[in-house]
């Protein structure tokens, strides 16, 4: 592995990483040695015992000094004094006896909720740094999970023993009772080390040594750290991170083993195959018509190596559903009629939602399944969008006998909708002939009386003919101030145009499709690429498209349905025989679900 001069004593213990995080993961390791400091060895030990003299120093304490060079001080002082300056003088040297070499050095990872995410990193590089010391010393490492006091015993670092360690999750924080089960079980060692939050340092002995990681939880890529050597001075430091798409890489796939397992495979009955639209639900949560007129939601792993599981299937009386959405864990399905929209809980533990009838006038039934809205507030106020345009809310009225409420008006005109965070991003048209397409934000906002508060935002490129909206990670909006938010916008022309921003500056970029080439979405990614992207649907597949890059998803040209996820930077896409969530960060297939042919 070629890496960086700095980093060549590291080659042993990053050559199983892929070349791209490698070096990151050094320089990481680097600054968490400074912290930890050499092996733990006092300077009698690390000398050696007195065993006799061996031999003349020019170097050494008085009393150790030859005869001949008392006598010369006796009759030559002039002498004496200048071989003194000069260092000629000579000394008995003392022999000392070989240190021994160090027993071991135990560790015990804390697995629980404080070290979740961004410090579970720095667990990896304490690992690191903690065997090779032990290696340099002729010491064996042996560590183990706090709260897992029946787990292996893990010896040194290796790639399945570092993959175990990212992959560890207990809900409980680390317990005396369970640090006193590996304090027995751990073999004499000459340094036990403590690595995880505040919970597991507190719970240190006397004799321990203690490596203490925090995330500040500020807009800062970095960790707290707190290095507690039971013999040496407290060192603190914060540790920059690398950027967000390596730490993702190193806490999802860290040694490039994902494409090998990527897209693993859940084989389904055929009548759990999508026969709709594919609608988002949240971050990790996908849903679709079946074709007995049910709902199918589908969960998606958040690493290649999360498995697959089969998906739910809520069978419905009379079928007909044209609305799904999620609210406090519960699924809800609801179908329009000539009395209004019926809301149904389908699925989940939660009870909170007021199902039933909601009266409204002079609506028709969507063809394809939509979404069912719920913005962050505390009560139950959701937002679905009626074929006629008009975006609509869901109010309870507990005092109306005949029906649960009613479907009230919010905006109307809308040509799209999309969530984005605790808003939606609308785009409305104007009565006026030709006039500019109006970008609306919903935000829920207990304040005001129906939960929303709206704000409109100046667009002022043209005539917008269709609209779509993304978060991209790390860039800023530069108008809405709603953090990471980027659109694309289509002119009555047919041109696309992609809006966003970075370092302050507004860029405004046209999208040059190949013939035949239609959009589907914006999606960000910008520690991966230099800009948030259009997701594409083409005959060559589907593609995520920049200004000046593309990058190829699905080469498939027998796509059927698509839909990208405005919270997560994933890609759901069906062909004939499967359905498959493609993950944009990690630049791989997440899962596949496949149907056969027949029962």
């Amino acid at each position: 592995m070629n890496l960086p001069a700095p980093l060549a004593p590291w080659a042993p213990f990053l050559q199983d990483f892929p070349l791209e995080v490698a070096p990151a993961l050094g320089q990481l390791a680097q600054r968490v040695a400074a912290l930890v400091g050499p092996m733990g060895l006092d300077t009698e030990q690390l000398d050696g015992e007195v065993d006799g003299y061996d031999g003349l120093s020019r170097r050494g304490s008085p009393e150790r000094m030859l005869l001949s060079e008392w006598l010369l001080a006796q009759e030559a002082p002039d002498e004496w004094s200048r071989r003194a300056a000069e260092g000629e003088l000579s000394y008995l040297q003392l022999a000392r006896r070989a240190p021994q070499q160090s027993k071991a050095v135990a560790v015990i990872f804390d697995g629980g909720p404080e070290v979740l995410g961004t410090p579970r990193l720095g667990q990896l590089a304490v690992l690191l740094v903690l065997a090779r010391r032990a290696r340099e010393r002729g010491a064996e490492l042996v560590w183990g999970i706090a709260q897992m006091p029946t787990a292996q015993l893990w010896r040194d670092f290796s790639p399945s023993g570092a993959s175990a360690l990212l992959e560890t999750r207990v809900s409980a924080p680390p317990t005396t009772e369970d640090l006193d089960f590996w304090r027995e079980s751990l073999p004499e060692c000459d340094e036990r080390w403590l690595v995880g939050g505040p919970q597991i340092a507190a719970l240190a002995g006397e004799n321990e040594s203690v490596f203490s990681l925090e995330d500040p939880l500020e807009a800062v890529r970095a960790l707290d750290a707190t290095a507690r050597p039971h013999h040496g001075a407290r060192r603190q430091a914060r540790l920059e991170l690398p950027d967000d798409a390596i730490c993702t890489r190193l806490l999802r796939d860290p040694f490039g083993t994902a494409r090998e397992v990527a897209g693993q495979v859940r084989r389904v009955k055929p009548s759990q195959k999508p026969v709709s639209n594919l609608v988002w639900l949240g971050g990790h949560t996908l849903a679709s018509r079946a074709g007995d007129g049910g709902i199918l939601v589908f969960r998606v792993p958040s690493s290649p190596r999360g498995g697959v599981a089969k998906p739910k299937h809520y069978h419905l009386e009379g079928g007909g559903v044209h609305f799904v959405g999620e609210y406090d864990g519960a699924i809800l399905a609801a179908s329009l009629d000539d009395n209004g929209l019926i809301l149904e809980h389908i699925g989940g533990k939660s009870r909170k939602v007021p199902v039933g009838l909601y009266r409204c006038e002079n609506t028709t039934a969507p063809t394809s399944l939509q979404p069912l809205w719920n913005l962050k507030s505390a009560d139950f106020r959701p937002l679905l969008l009626l074929p006629d345009g008009t975006l609509a809310q869901v109010l309870p009225q507990p005092r109306n006998v005949a029906a649960q409420g009613v479907l009230a008006p919010v905006l109307h005109g809308v040509e799209a909708v999309e969530r984005f965070g605790n808003n939606l991003m609308a785009l409305a048209t104007s009565s006026q002939p030709d006039s500019v397409g109006r970008i609306v934000q919903l935000e829920g906002d207990n304040s005001h009386s129906n939960g929303l508060k709206l704000r409109e935002h100046p667009y002022n490129h043209g005539v917008v003919g269709a609209a779509f909206w993304g978060g991209a990670s790390g860039m800023e909006e530069p108008k809405a101030r709603l953090g990471a938010l980027s659109y694309a916008a289509k002119s009555t022309k047919g041109e696309w145009w992609m809006l966003w921003s970075k370092n302050g500056k507004e860029c405004f970029n046209q999208i040059n499709l190949a013939h035949g080439e239609t959009v589907c979405g914006v999606i960000g990614v910008s520690a991966r690429w230099p800009s948030p992207g259009v997701l594409t649907r083409g005959a060559n597949g589907l593609a995520l498209r920049g200004p000046d890059w593309r990058h190829q998803i699905a080469l498939n040209e027998a796509i059927e349905q698509v839909a990208a996820c405005s919270i997560t930077p994933y890609v759901a896409y069906t062909t004939p025989r499967e359905l498959v969530v493609y993950s944009l960060s990690l630049a791989v297939v997440l899962a596949r679900w496949q149907w056969e042919e027949s029962e």
